[in-house]
């Protein structure tokens, strides 16, 4: 780009003050600019002007942004030209189809003006770049030329920078061009006859073989060459032509393009990460190797990212790379102020050191010599944290390095911003679907406490009636066996002392037997006896579930917790049966003030899943004892166990390792808030293969 003339930006936003803001912006930094209100607008003022710098607004009449995008990207004479595409959409979607679209980058609204000059300086850079390298390589076509063109070597070669050399077969000096006189500081006198090896290595000339195989001769005053050499015809002489093009401005042009490009696509491979689903401790860890890890930056392969977390005031390392343990360990928490990482988050300004000094207070044995760049995450004046990267000693600090850095830590800003918005919309919806779903449970378990007190109640009073009934029974047929004995001893002395009852005696013993009335007499009273064990058993099992009843309740009151095991265990025995044996060692625990109901859930849950963890037989072992102001249940069982990497998992909302449909992974989450509103405590120990014990501990409540 000619240096008189202004760069052309071309501004495409329908909003009047958009458009104001804009071009007064871009008027301030001494740019030219041209503008348009639609996508439709924005093409045929593209292929008019030929602008450096496309900003374009994505809601717009006609033709949005994006498709504006997508077409002049389809065009060849347009698709050169960097387009930077506003964004008031915060999600991702939209800003993967802008780059689906050709969008070189993306801003979000309303725009950070000296984000976007950045960014407008950068796409500017980078075109000059590219006309500089089109330019080397016109410069490369004209040598070319020069070289083959039949004219007189000595007039037009000591007009260039490139090295021409006549040497024999002996690799003497027989003729050479001005620019070796100058870069050897020796005569052409003194150098005719020379080696040319010898000058070269004498002169501070050195060689290598290039990437693409050709040799590549560089000077100490920091010229570099490409060598080749001709075999020379018709001269009447055994002769070769030594040439070292200079290829300075080519290489110097070739590396600010390579460094350029491997900023941009460093920048691009940490923007590309962080729309991936992963945690934002990933993002960072690579981000910190795509730091590391580009060639040209004289960093050594060691660093870390610290973000500041619940204190404002302290940065805690969230990732690194290549540190030791002291490190890792001295340097876990850094406050505001302490060491370079602690300057920088305070100054809010980079700090930069080539080597350890007295601002590098964290000292620890082993340390050696370096350097460090202590780069702060900002966001508007909100510090997020500091990326710390470790230098060789004596490092000398380069502008280009601290664009590099403020860049990366700006890109990462928006990043930690957006991942940490997400974490948290991402908990406040599990905290509340889990108190969405433990009321739903909570209304569930009232329900069932209701009808579990209705059944007692229906169930009750016929039961009273059959229990009452059966204990009149029981008596009237003590009376009629005593009855139907005495009535028999008395027919068989009447037939003793009569014939005439004899015939009728026999009669009426063999109806007697026939009737198996003596068999009836001795089993009535046992089937009596077994069916007031059955209706006390009833009686037992509605006394439990109007105990279950209750659970909806929200009186504390004081109670006998041994008691309410006893009760809960009956009202899931048809779970435990079939599964397992279960022992009950109950300890003398005093009463204490509690939720009964609420604990009962609480036994019940666990009970069941004892019972859920046993695969054919087993044994589930409840225990309760007292010890130092608490009252300890213990359930345990002899089941499958629980994976260690499942127990820290265990008691949050929906986390279950049943089958689908078999558990809503609550029943813990409920278990575990109910003990903590105790002021108690669950304890797990499990085994995998062995079984697991849930104790449970609360402190005993008097009043």
């Amino acid at each position: 780009m000619p240096e008189d003339k202004k760069p052309r930006i071309l501004v495409v936003d329908d909003d009047p003050t958009d458009l104001k803001f804009l071009t007064t912006l871009i008027a301030y930094y001494g740019y030219d600019f041209e503008i348009a209100q639609n996508g439709v607008e924005a093409i045929e003022k593209t292929k008019a002007t030929d602008p450096d710098v496309i900003l374009m607004d994505i809601l717009m009449p006609e033709m949005n942004g994006i498709e504006a995008c997508k077409r002049l990207k389809e065009d060849p004479g347009t698709k050169h030209i960097p387009i930077i595409v506003f964004t008031a959409f915060g999600d991702k979607e939209i800003k993967i189809e802008c780059l689906n679209a050709g969008a070189n980058d993306f801003l979000s609204k309303p725009v950070d003006s000296t984000e976007l000059i950045a960014r407008i300086k950068n796409f500017l850079q980078f075109k000059n770049l590219e006309e500089i390298k089109k330019n080397n390589e016109i410069l490369t076509e004209t040598i070319k030329a020069i070289e083959n063109a039949k004219r007189e070597w000595e007039q037009t070669l000591d007009c260039i920078s490139d090295i021409v050399l006549l040497i024999d077969s002996k690799d003497n000096i027989l003729r050479c061009n001005k620019i070796l006189t100058t870069l050897t500081g020796k005569s052409y006198p003194e150098l005719l006859g020379r080696k040319w090896q010898d000058v070269f290595k004498e002169s501070g000339f050195s060689y290598k073989n290039s990437d693409s195989g050709d040799i590549e001769y560089s000077h100490t005053n920091g010229r570099f060459f490409n060598f080749n050499i001709y075999a020379v015809k018709n001269m009447g002489i055994i002769a070769n032509i030594l040439t070292l093009r200079d290829i300075t401005t080519r290489k110097y042009v070739e590396e600010e393009i390579k460094q350029a490009h491997d900023i941009q696509q460093a920048l691009n491979s940490i923007l590309n990460i962080s729309l991936k689903d992963m945690p934002l401790i990933e993002i960072l860890n690579h981000t910190l190797e795509t730091l590391l890890t580009i060639p040209w930056l004289a960093f050594e392969s060691r660093g870390c990212i610290f973000l500041v977390e619940d204190d404002p005031e302290v940065l805690v390392m969230k990732a690194q790379k290549g540190l030791s343990e002291p490190i890792q360990k001295s340097c876990a928490r850094i406050p505001f102020g302490r060491c370079l990482c602690g300057k920088a988050a305070l100054s809010r300004k980079i700090e930069f050191a080539s080597h350890i000094n007295e601002r590098h207070e964290i000292i620890y044995s082993g340390i050696y010599p370096h350097g460090h760049y202590c780069v702060p995450i900002m966001f508007g004046d909100r510090i997020l944290g500091v990326i710390n990267i470790y230098l060789k000693e004596k490092h000398k600090y380069t502008q280009k390095e601290e664009t590099f850095l403020t860049s990366a830590a700006n890109t990462l800003a928006g990043i930690i911003i957006r991942k940490q918005a997400e974490e948290s919309l991402a908990t406040a919806y599990t905290e509340l679907k889990s108190a969405q779903s433990q009321i739903i449970q909570s209304e569930k378990m009232a329900s069932i406490g209701q009808l579990a007190a209705g059944i007692a109640h229906e169930i009750n009073n016929p039961v009273g009636f059959i229990m009452s009934n059966l204990g009149s029974l029981q008596k009237y047929a003590g009376k009629l066996s005593e009855f139907i004995k005495a009535q028999t001893e008395a027919i068989g002395e009447l037939g003793v002392k009569s014939s005439e009852f004899g015939e009728t005696l026999k009669k009426v013993d063999a109806l007697k037997k026939s009737m198996k009335i003596d068999y009836i007499i001795d089993d009535l009273g046992n089937l009596i006896r077994e069916s007031l064990d059955g209706a006390e058993r009833i009686k037992k099992i509605v006394q439990d579930l109007k105990s279950f009843s209750h659970i909806d309740e929200a009186e504390w009151k004081m109670a006998d917790i041994n008691a309410g095991i006893e009760s809960t265990i009956n009202i899931v025995w048809n779970e435990l049966k079939y599964k397992a044996t279960v022992k009950k060692e109950y300890g003398d625990i005093p009463l204490t003030k509690c939720n009964p109901g609420q604990l009962n859930q609480v036994f019940m849950n666990m009970l069941v899943n004892a019972a859920h963890a046993i695969e054919k037989q087993g044994e589930i072992t409840v225990k309760t004892w007292h010890d130092s102001g608490y009252i300890y249940i213990s359930i345990s069982d002899t089941g499958c166990g629980i994976p260690k990497e499942n127990i820290s998992r265990i008691f949050e909302p929906f986390f279950t390792t049943k089958e689908v449909g078999k558990g809503t992974g609550l029943g813990l989450s409920i278990a575990y808030d109910i003990v903590r509103k105790h002021n108690g405590d669950i304890i797990v120990d499990s085994a995998v293969g062995k079984g697991t014990t849930f104790t449970v501990k609360i402190p005993v409540v008097e009043k």
